[in-house]
């Protein structure tokens, strides 16, 4: 089942498959939202980043959303354990493409001061329980993971493109101050575009392609 359908919302999703297949690698995924992206600021509207993949727009921010697991009780574990396999290959292929371009990553400070302090604390007001991140010019890739708590299975995961301000006293934001931030998402949200996109007849992009519909 698509991660865009409704049944999504039942049953949980990674972006990356569609049933069975995969229509996305966290490398494609990585290299759209650096090329299409880093260069983009303020985020102007909801958009895909490739096909099947979309990209949320959060102010300054964008979520690119990779992975949901539903409260549901009717899941069956081998279905968890599925979703949870797929997740973590997701993102191991995240942080390898990554690091393969950007060096090693560093870790968001959840205990700091500053700018970078008023990003931490949306993390932890929106359930990240951990957060690291890659320097892209002025702008940052940050892969994210909701959890219930500290030790508790993943429940979500995404991708997080923002200023370089956000996460990096060394490099602070340009603007005067920081944005009030406002990153909170759901799978409703992505099920929502995808149904949007479908009745506007926007079309998603090929994989030669750049982004299109709203924010282009």
């Amino acid at each position: 089942m698509s991660g865009l359908s409704a049944d999504s919302l039942r049953i949980g999703a990674v972006i990356t498959f569609h049933g069975d297949r995969m229509v996305a690698s966290g490398g494609t995924i990585v290299d759209a939202a650096v090329q299409q992206l880093t260069s983009t600021a303020p985020a102007t509207g909801d958009r895909w980043l490739t096909p099947e993949v979309p990209a949320l727009s959060r102010g300054d921010a964008w979520i690119v959303p990779l992975f949901w697991m539903p409260d549901a009780d009717d899941l069956a574990e081998t279905e968890r354990e599925a979703l949870r396999t797929r997740a973590h290959e997701l993102g191991q292929s995240i942080i390898s493409a990554c690091r393969y371009a950007y060096g090693e990553p560093l870790s968001v400070d959840f205990d700091g001061r500053g700018g970078p302090a008023l990003y931490a604390a949306e993390l932890a007001h929106t359930g990240v329980a951990a957060a690291a991140w890659w320097a892209v010019g002025d702008r940052a890739i940050v892969l994210v993971y909701h959890r219930a708590h500290d030790g508790a299975p993943t429940l979500r995961m995404a991708l997080h493109i923002v200023p370089i301000g956000w996460v990096s006293d060394r490099r602070p934001t340009k603007a005067k101050k920081m944005p009030r931030l406002n990153l909170a998402w759901k799978w409703a949200d992505v099920v929502d575009f995808a149904v949007d996109a479908c009745r506007a007849r926007i079309p998603a992009p090929r994989a030669d392609e750049g982004p299109v519909g709203p924010g282009r």
